[in-house]
């Protein structure tokens, strides 16, 4: 009943049970998996033969990458035996993929943590955790120590087996180096687990074993020490078996620890064959299959969330990007501009201030810093295309976009609103209310200085508010809507009447209101001559109901390998 409740209420949108989206059933299943106990002795054979046809069909929407298929660092000497690649460890058809695993060594029971250890039991389904609670906990019940490791098989996971190691936590940001027996205990993570893959797979097999980023981040040890110590220990190793013909992988998931094992490989082993990064084996297959959809389609939908804003530099949830605009709000002890969305205990001259100094900052003087527009923009006149977006900053409107094809669901900071409201017509232009409002704001305080210049509703004189989303009281722009349906309707006509496409090109929509933009793209792709293109770095995955592919890429870059195949 509370998985109902919740559904309901982040969608503008009722749904019956049966029209549940595919994605949050699927998020259901892996939340119940992740917190749900488990039996070493009593096996539930009946759950785990389900979740494997489910993992099965996920699987064939993925791409998988042949581990053997990244190219090492070098030609000759150690490098010959390492190589580095970034995404996605579990798409890594390996002989052994790491862990980095708590000492229960049954996973993470947290649903909302993205970690490692989480997203690996997912991928390998519940017999993975029930292989991990076989193994004989001592009194504390812990089954592993930190610096050591322990082998279970992959089971759904395309790697054969999977070696469980559990780093060394530091205290975050405490300041100082990890002492050497933290830097011993990392160092023996990697040690350890070549040695028992040495022990399982033998001295004669070619094995692949790929590394994550083992102690960083959430566990505080510095990414950039970790890169050195985790380097040395695998050189060491493979001194020691100089005629082992293995690959070792590491695997990174961020650009940023990317370019830490660059910078080392190529100044400690003159690593030269770091050019092309090996995820280039992985991606590409991916962004081509998306770009093969746009380039084929007759009909495109640009369907826009809050990421794409904050690929062309507007991200809510940045500190830094905050603090650079708004260094008087910092020092209230405001942190980001995604506070700001929802009632705020302020007085009606800070309120406006705010308002005021936001909407003339992101409604009319942004400079998106990447090309993201300038790509979009490309494909919106290479296809028939509308747009469809969640974001309320205007910024397709400033970049050139024609309005008769926007439709800004959430409404749009350019606007004002009677916060009754007195009628649906009592929507107004805020240019005439932010020009008084900003020649009397304060620029020490960020308060309107004129209570005068506080906007009150021209026909009630009742209270306003910006034109967006934000209860019951929002007035939606009809013209807005109308010519989005008829744009929509026409499309689905020619595909359904015609054999047209329709691709759905959705950037950067997460889970704040899915029922605007993630909900409905998944109903629309789940017709026959529809697909949705989903680019998204954290949540890309489309359902298995839907036609399409998700992107885990970086908007800007995404969309430039698409443009440069669809031109």
């Amino acid at each position: 009943m509370t998985f109902t409740k919740t559904i309901a209420t982040t969608s503008s949108t009722p749904y019956s049970w049966r029209q549940r989206p595919t994605l949050y059933l699927r998020r259901f299943i892996r939340e119940s998996l992740t917190t749900r106990r488990v039996s070493s002795t009593h096996p539930n054979e009946t759950l785990f033969e389900l979740v494997d046809k489910l993992l099965l069909l996920e699987s064939r929407k993925r791409i998988v990458v042949p581990a053997a298929s990244i190219p090492p660092l070098g030609q000759d000497g150690v490098l010959s035996r390492i190589a580095l690649s970034e995404g996605d460890i579990t798409t890594l058809a390996a002989d052994v993929i790491v862990n980095a695993a708590n000492t229960a060594m049954l996973g993470c029971f947290q649903p909302a943590h993205k970690c490692i250890d989480n997203i690996i039991h997912d991928r390998a389904g519940p017999r993975l955790r029930h292989a991990c609670a076989s193994v004989q906990p001592d009194s504390q019940g812990e089954r592993l120590t930190t610096g050591h490791s322990s082998l279970t098989p992959g089971f759904s996971l395309p790697a054969s087996f999977v070696s469980h190691t559990v780093g060394p936590q530091l205290q975050r940001n405490r300041g100082v180096r990890p002492s050497p027996s933290e830097e011993a205990a990392l160092a023996s993570c990697y040690t350890t687990t070549l040695d028992e893959s040495l022990t399982l797979l033998g001295a004669t097999s070619q094995a692949t074993v790929a590394f994550p980023c083992i102690s960083t981040g959430l566990f505080g040890y510095p990414s950039d020490l970790a890169t050195g110590v985790a380097v040395e220990a695998v050189v060491t190793w493979l001194n020691a078996h100089p005629t082992l013909p293995w690959k070792v992988i590491f695997n990174t998931f961020l650009a940023s620890d990317t370019h830490l094992y660059q910078s080392y490989l190529t100044s400690k082993y003159n690593a030269k064959a770091i050019v092309d990064l090996p995820s280039s084996v992985a991606r590409p297959s991916v962004i081509a299959e998306a770009a093969a959809l746009i380039k084929d389609s007759d009909f495109v939908l640009i369907s826009a969330g809050a990421g794409l804003s904050a690929a062309a530099g507007l991200d809510y949830t940045s500190p830094d990007v905050f603090a650079k605009h708004h260094p008087v709000m910092v020092k209230r002890g405001y942190r980001t501009m995604y506070e700001f969305i929802g009632p705020q205990d302020w007085t009606p001259a800070l309120q406006w201030g705010y308002y005021f100094a936001q909407t003339n900052l992101v409604r009319y003087q942004w400079q998106p810093t990447t090309p993201v527009y300038t790509l979009l923009k490309a494909l919106f006149h290479a296809k028939n295309t509308f747009i469809h977006t969640s974001n309320a900053d205007g910024l397709f409107e400033q970049q050139g976009f024609p309005t008769q094809r926007i439709y800004t669901a959430q409404g749009d900071y350019s606007r004002l609103q009677c916060l009754k409201p007195c009628s649906q017509q009592s929507v107004w232009d805020i240019r005439p209310f932010l020009d008084r409002g900003m020649a009397c704001l304060d620029p020490q305080t960020n308060e309107i200085t004129d209570s005068d210049a506080i906007p009150r509703c021209p026909k009630c004189r009742g209270a306003m508010m910006l034109n967006v989303r934000g209860g019951r009281w929002f007035i939606e722009s009809a013209q807005q809507k109308a010519a989005y349906e008829a744009w929509l309707d026409h499309a689905r006509t020619q595909v359904r009447e015609k054999g047209k496409s329709l691709v759905v090109v959705e950037i950067g929509a997460g889970f704040n209101t899915p029922g605007v933009l993630r909900i409905p793209n998944e109903n629309l792709a789940e017709t026959t001559g529809v697909a949705l293109v989903r680019l998204n770095i954290h949540d890309h995955d489309v359902p298995l109901t839907s036609n399409g592919v998700g992107v885990s890429e970086d908007a800007a870059v995404a969309l430039q390998v698409i443009m440069d195949s669809v031109l």
